[in-house]
């Protein structure tokens, strides 16, 4: 994983999601490795997602995925997190 991290970050990447996961560890009390790698590549899946939109549709089609993205990272949580998860948003 700290490799994936590495690369994650030497492409510009890596210091945003690392916020994200650590946010997302943060409120349901801590992630696995697993956990932190998978909800990981989700994030850079959606981010790739966003990037690949033209700048006008940014903010109409983000969103959607954004919130997609968190339906994923929700599914891979544990049902105690998922509840911790479910009250922060």
């Amino acid at each position: 994983v700290p490799g994936l991290q590495a690369q994650g970050q030497s492409q510009g990447k890596g210091n945003a999601h690392q916020k994200q996961l650590d946010k997302i560890g943060t409120t349901v009390g801590g992630l696995s490795l697993y956990q932190q790698w998978v909800i990981g590549g989700i994030l850079d899946n959606a981010q790739a997602q966003v990037n690949a939109l033209a700048p006008s549709a940014r903010r109409s089609s983000g969103g959607a995925i954004r919130k997609a993205a968190m339906v994923q990272v929700r599914n891979n949580l544990t049902p105690a997190q998922q509840k911790k998860f479910d009250s922060a948003h």
